[in-house]
């Protein structure tokens, strides 16, 4: 493979992670890989990859003013296509559907691929890039663009289990938590208010109304699940399981990682020695997982 066809590739590589990246940023599902808090900086980052890859590209796409010395005269610069290669991504930051994104990267591809594959290795003055390189520059594109994207089920509750505390990190939320209208907590806010709180009493027999996961905790009694959530403080992999206990006498006939709408009294249990939100279930009902099914501290 000749230098201007490797940089070529090398190029295109940085351009699909920056559309891969706008298009998890435009569809949410970049919210399943880190908290809502940084999408700025992923977007920032987005833009950064693709400036790196059009500035990469522009010396490929004018071979005469590549090749020419300082001392040579100027010649008058043709129209310059790598700006095509942004048509994906500006395909990908409007919400299209992604078959088209991909159908755009694949066009604008092999519209540059014809024209590089043309020109002759001594236009270009390019450094020697390891082969290796391009192999793992590649490997997170086709990663991510391959593998399902899916947000973490009760399958890994069996390396991270299922807690019961919120992180100390974010126990100073709680004073906005209690403002919450009871209905409109989450698990996590009910959780918040049983860690940090001495006195129980103000909130007992309160209803709750919570969207959740199904979870049959080993240490429940029979008739009893956890109605869970996965929380982000920052990416996937500091990703938490924390629920509620609910006493439902149906339990048994409910499917782990199954979504449910519980509505109720809350009550007290103690798990391990620790106080936490038990709810008197007067309703379980199936529901549709949501749309960002991570809560985020």
């Amino acid at each position: 493979m000749n230098k201007p066809v490797f940089r070529y590739f090398q190029c295109m590589i940085v351009l699909g992670l920056s559309i891969y990246l706008a298009d998890k940023w435009t569809n949410g599902q970049l919210y399943y890989y880190i908290n809502m808090r940084f999408a700025l900086i992923t977007l920032i980052g987005c833009l950064g990859l693709a400036v790196m890859a059009v500035i990469g590209l522009i010396p490929l796409f004018t071979p005469e003013q590549a090749a020419l010395s300082p001392q040579s005269k100027p010649q008058k610069r043709k129209t310059n296509l790598a700006v095509i290669f942004l048509l994906p991504i500006a395909i990908a930051v409007l919400g299209l559907p992604e078959p088209y994104i991909w159908i755009a990267f694949v066009f604008v591809f092999f519209i540059g691929l014809m024209r590089v594959s043309q020109f002759q290795v001594g236009q270009y003055h390019l450094s020697d890039i390891p082969a290796v390189a391009l192999v793992i520059l590649a490997i997170p594109l086709l990663l991510g663009t391959f593998v399902p994207v899916r947000p973490l089920s009760t399958s890994s509750l069996s390396t991270r289990g299922m807690g019961l505390s919120a992180p100390a990190s974010i126990g100073q939320q709680s004073v906005q938590t209690m403002e919450i209208a009871p209905d409109d907590r989450t698990v996590l806010d009910w959780i918040k208010i049983f860690n940090y709180n001495t006195d129980l009493s103000s909130y007992l027999g309160k209803s709750a109304n919570v969207i959740g996961f199904v979870y049959h905790d080993p240490r429940l009694k029979t008739g009893q699940f956890m109605v869970g959530r996965f929380a982000i403080t920052c990416c996937v992999a500091d990703a938490f399981a924390i629920g509620m206990a609910v006493d439902w006498p149906d339990s048994t006939n409910l499917v782990d990682n199954s979504w449910v709408d519980v509505k109720g009294a809350v009550d007290v249990v103690t798990i391990d020695g620790q106080k936490v939100p038990l709810i008197h279930a007067q309703g379980v009902n199936p529901v549709q997982a949501p749309d960002q099914p991570y809560l985020y501290p």
